[in-house]
C-alpha cells in the first residue's frame, strides 16, 4: 500500500509538472512462474527515448529458445505521442527452481540504462494423477482489512485450460454495506499462473471499487457465473456447431473482510477521507482591499470516496467570514488497479478587519497503512488594506456619464425656426 501512495504521488507530479510522455527502461515478463519445459516470454521495453547498443542480460541458466526480435509501438492518447521499442526472448527451463534475470542494457544519449533483475519461478509438472479443474473462476479481494472509506477492488479472475466462447453473469452478491464503482478492465492480454503445479491462462473479468461505509465484518458472497465452452472441431472441417459448445454453471468463492472504525482520538477537522490523498492550493494575490471578495480554489486528487467526505477549509472566523464552498462533481483521471479521483473547490472569504494575515488551509485524511492522520497545510499571506479600489470586478458600478447631448440630427432640428412655421401651418 505504501508503494500505492508513492505511485500516487509520482503520477500527480508528473502530469502536474510536465505534458510530455515520460521515458522508461523496463523489463515485462509474460509470467512470474512456469511449468518445467513450458516457454515464456520477456520484453525489455525503451519507453520514449532513441537508444542504441541494446545488451541482453545473464538469464540465470535460462535457457533463450529465441531472439532477440525487435517490435515497435506508437500511440496518440489525448494529443501526447509516445512510442516505444521492444526487444522480446522466448525462454524455457529443464529443471524446477527460482531463476533470476539480470539487467538489461541500452546506451540513452550520454547515459546507459538498466533495467530491473527479474525473477522467474519454475514448477515442477504435475506427477499425480489427481482430477484438476479446466476451469473456475476465483473472487479476489485486495485486503482483508481495511478502514471506513478505505478504496479496495473486488477482482474477479478466470483460469482456464480450455477454449471459452463467452461468459455471462447470472448472480452478483448485494454489496449494500458500501458504496461501489466499476472499473475498467479493457481488453487485456490474459497471463499465464500456477495454481496447485497445474498451468492455466487467466484473465480479469471485471474489478470493482468498493468503500465500506462503516465498520464491522461483512462476508461477500460467491457470484455465479454461466461459462460457455468450445470444443475443438472433431470432424477437421474448421466451422463451429451448435453441438460442439456445452454451457455450465459455476460459483465463485466466497470472501470476508473486516472494516475497523477510525483511530481515536479524531483530530478536529478531520475531512472523514481514507485512503493517499494530494492537495494543491492556488496562491491568491496578496494585496485586497476590504470591499473586496478573496477567492482561494484548491484541488484535492487521491483514493478515497469523495461523495462521503469534506473538505471545509479552516480559517479563523474572527478574521474573515467564509462563504460556503463549491465543490466540483469528482472526475476519475485514473482508472486501472484502483481508481483516482479529483475534485476542485472554490471558497470566498471576505476580510472583517484591515492589517496583514498569515492563514494556514488544511486537508486531513487518514493514511490506511500507518493508521495514523495526516495533515496537509499550506500558507496563504494576505493583506488587507482599509479602503482602496474594489477588485472584485461583479461588484463595479459602471461610471456615471457626465457630458449628456442630444445627437446632432436631434439637435437642428428643433433648433430651425421653420419646424415651428410648418407646425402652426398644420394647425390652420
Amino acid at each position: 500500500m505504501r508503494l500505492l501512495a508513492f505511485l500516487l504521488i509520482c503520477w500527480i507530479g508528473t502530469n502536474q509538472i510536465s505534458s510530455f510522455a515520460q521515458s522508461n527502461f523496463r523489463v515485462i515478463a509474460e509470467t512470474q512462474q512456469a511449468l518445467v519445459g513450458s516457454s515464456f516470454r520477456v520484453e525489455f521495453r525503451l519507453e520514449n527515448e532513441e537508444g542504441k547498443q541494446f545488451a541482453p542480460p545473464d538469464f540465470g541458466g535460462l535457457q533463450v529458445v529465441s531472439g532477440p526480435s525487435r517490435s515497435m509501438q506508437t500511440s496518440i492518447i489525448n494529443g501526447r505521442t509516445s512510442f516505444s521499442v521492444g526487444y522480446i526472448y522466448i525462454l524455457a527451463a529443464t529443471k524446477a527452481g527460482k531463476y533470476k534475470i539480470g539487467p538489461a542494457s541500452i546506451i540513452v544519449g550520454s547515459q546507459i540504462k538498466k533495467t530491473s533483475p527479474l525473477t522467474i519461478e519454475i514448477v515442477g509438472q504435475q506427477t499425480q494423477t489427481k482430477q484438476f479443474k479446466e476451469f473456475f473462476i476465483r473472487a479476489e479481494l485486495s485486503d482483508q482489512k481495511v478502514f471506513i472509506g478505505q478504496q479496495l477492488t473486488l477482482k474477479y479472475r478466470i483460469f482456464s485450460r480450455v477454449g471459452i466462447d463467452n461468459i455471462d453473469v447470472v448472480s452478483s452478491p448485494k454489496l449494500d454495506a458500501f458504496y461501489k464503482e466499476f472499473i475498467a478492465t479493457g481488453d487485456g492480454q490474459p497471463q499465464r499462473m500456477i495454481e496447485n503445479g497445474v498451468e492455466y491462462q487467466t484473465k480479469i473479468l471485471g474489478i470493482q471499487a468498493l468503500y465500506p461505509m462503516k465498520s464491522g465484518k461483512y462476508k461477500i458472497d460467491a457470484s455465479t457465473f454461466r461459462v460457455i465452452l468450445s470444443n475443438e472441431d472433431s470432424w477437421g472441417f474448421s466451422l463451429k456447431s451448435m453441438f460442439s459448445q456445452r454451457a455450465e454453471v459455476i460459483q465463485t468463492n466466497e470472501c470476508v473482510v473486516e472494516v475497523k472504525d477510525f483511530p481515536k482520538p479524531i483530530p478536529e477537522g478531520f475531512s472523514g477521507a481514507t485512503g493517499f490523498f494530494v492537495t494543491q492550493l492556488d496562491q491568491p494575490e496578496k494585496k485586497y482591499s476590504m470591499s473586496d471578495a478573496i477567492q482561494i480554489n484548491m484541488t484535492i486528487t487521491g483514493t478515497g470516496h469523495f461523495q462521503s467526505i469534506g473538505h471545509q477549509l479552516h480559517i479563523p472566523d474572527s478574521l474573515f467570514q467564509l462563504a460556503e464552498g463549491k465543490t466540483t462533481e469528482p472526475v476519475r483521471i485514473k482508472d486501472d488497479t484502483f481508481i483516482v479521483n479529483q475534485v476542485k473547490s472554490t471558497y470566498l472569504l471576505t476580510p472583517k478587519k484591515p492589517g496583514k494575515f498569515e492563514l494556514f488551509p488544511e486537508f486531513i485524511f487518514l493514511d490506511p497503512e500507518s493508521g495514523s492522520y495526516v495533515t496537509q497545510r499550506d500558507t496563504i499571506q494576505l493583506e488587507i488594506a482599509e479602503g482602496g479600489i474594489v477588485k472584485n470586478m461583479d461588484n463595479e458600478i459602471p461610471p456615471l456619464v457626465e457630458d449628456f447631448k442630444l445627437s446632432k440630427f436631434e439637435n437642428d432640428l428643433f433648433r430651425n425656426p421653420w419646424t415651428y412655421v410648418l407646425l402652426i401651418f398644420h394647425l390652420f
